[in-house]
């Protein structure tokens, strides 16, 4: 086994890294711990550090985050985290999806997104409306949109074979089933994948009326029934009569 592959990731304090420099790993300070001390390197503390992998290479900050260093901006950013998480967070609407990991199903302590009830792991994400379903395409005028693109379609084919065979491995009582929810749970038209849903509650209300015996009437109403069919036979008499007597007037005297 080669040398260099004894090491194993170990966390440096900054200010060893400060008093590094430009320095190659054979010319550390001599405060450094060695590397084959297990108790020094146990006692490094942790907070602002750096990865040292392989052959004991530390891993250089960048420009930027020494200019962060430099100029102080840690120190702003921290003082912006602050009052945010003091003044606005504690205010900020919360998930209230349960979670599944806890045993009582505690609510979510995620922020919802901005006009959402849930956050980004609770469905926030999920289009909405006329766009429930269908595949939502990254921005053209990006700078990396063909790359954005490339991660969508192997997405789509991924979740296509997928479905393909979770599809193959249903019982006919469960594909059945999911044919169904399938009916009225097409992407698109929020208004079109109502019209389903509206036509099977009304054949529900329906059958449900015409299995319902017929209620019992009452001797009341039984007695305006009557009464309401002799006017009706009234009405009947009458209109022949005037019907005849008009075809009367009609034909004149050499009828």
């Amino acid at each position: 086994m080669p040398f260099f592959q004894c090491f194993t990731v170990v966390q440096v304090p900054k200010s060893c890294l400060d008093q590094l420099g430009p320095l190659g790993p054979t010319e550390c300070p001599p405060d450094w711990p060695r590397y084959s001390d297990q108790r020094a390197r146990a006692a490094i503390p942790h907070g602002r550090t750096s990865q040292i992998r392989g052959r004991g290479m530390p891993r250089r900050r960048s420009d930027r985050q020494q200019s962060w260093d430099r100029f102080g901006l840690p120190e702003v950013g921290k003082a912006a985290l602050t009052n945010y998480n003091k003044n606005v967070r504690p205010y900020r609407k919360r998930c209230g999806a349960r979670t599944k990991s806890t045993e009582d199903h505690a609510p979510c302590k995620n922020l919802a997104l901005a006009g959402h009830e849930r956050c980004r792991l609770h469905g926030a994400k999920t289009p909405r409306g006329d766009q429930w379903g269908l595949v939502q395409w990254p921005n053209g005028e990006a700078p990396d949109a063909e790359a954005k693109l490339q991660a969508k379609l192997k997405r789509i084919e991924r979740d296509r074979r997928r479905k393909e065979r979770r599809l193959a491995k249903m019982t006919a009582q469960e594909r059945a089933k999911y044919d169904e929810w399938a009916k009225y749970h097409r992407p698109g038209s929020k208004i079109e994948r109502s019209k389903p849903r509206a036509a099977k509650k009304a054949a529900a209300e329906r059958k449900k009326q015409a299995e319902q015996p017929p209620r019992p009437i009452s001797p009341e109403l039984a007695e305006l029934q009557r009464q309401a069919a002799v006017l009706e036979e009234a009405r009947d008499y009458y209109r022949r009569l005037a019907a005849q007597e008009q075809a009367n007037q009609d034909r004149g005297v050499f009828g």
